[in-house]
């Protein structure tokens, strides 16, 4: 959900509580503000990089799915802070995103290690996010066949049977 995206006191209570936040001004520069610093919440937007890696796959109205915030930003000649607000407002704060966040390194060191499990949290509706279709096609395609970084068997494991109360390592051949 783009809402997300907003700081965690912003996101307090129901939707009316956060809507009426979001169109209060001096509310929101206190939003902005702590989207651009270092404070101490998981800022996605920052984690982002830039508003370019915030792609929105869903609002109310159908309108600017498949635009990045940058983007929906530009066409209405505001900066992406205020564009992502108006956008919540405008769609009841209904809107899904999807943000790329992650490095290629993250993820090869999250599959390679044994702790780790393959799941999805993708949203279907609109443009649905990569991960709601594609997870694991692209675990069997990228990280078993291409990089080489577990096993077809630990692929499989690590997405069917690791979450079950199994013990790791999984082996072939015996049950968990």
């Amino acid at each position: 959900m783009l809402t997300a995206l907003l700081p965690p006191w912003a996101r307090e209570g129901n939707s009316s509580d956060i809507l009426d936040r979001l169109q209060d001004h001096e509310i929101r520069e206190q939003i902005r503000t702590d989207i651009e610093s270092n404070g101490e919440w998981e800022n996605l937007a920052r984690a982002a990089g830039t508003w370019e890696n915030i792609l929105i796959t869903h609002t109310a109205s159908g309108q600017d799915v498949g635009e990045t915030v940058d983007s929906i930003a530009a066409q209405r000649d505001l900066d992406p802070i205020d564009a992502m607000c108006d956008l919540l407002v405008e769609e009841d704060l209904d809107v899904t995103m999807a943000d790329f966040i992650m490095a290629e390194e993250d993820i090869e060191r999250f599959l390679a290690d044994e702790r780790g499990t393959i799941c999805s949290d993708g949203i279907f509706g609109g443009k649905p996010h990569p991960r709601a279709i594609g997870t694991f096609a692209r675990i069997l395609e990228r990280y078993v066949r291409e990089r080489e970084v577990m096993s077809i068997e630990t692929a499989v494991y690590k997405a069917s049977g690791a979450c079950g109360g199994s013990t790791w390592p999984f082996r072939p051949g015996t049950r968990g």
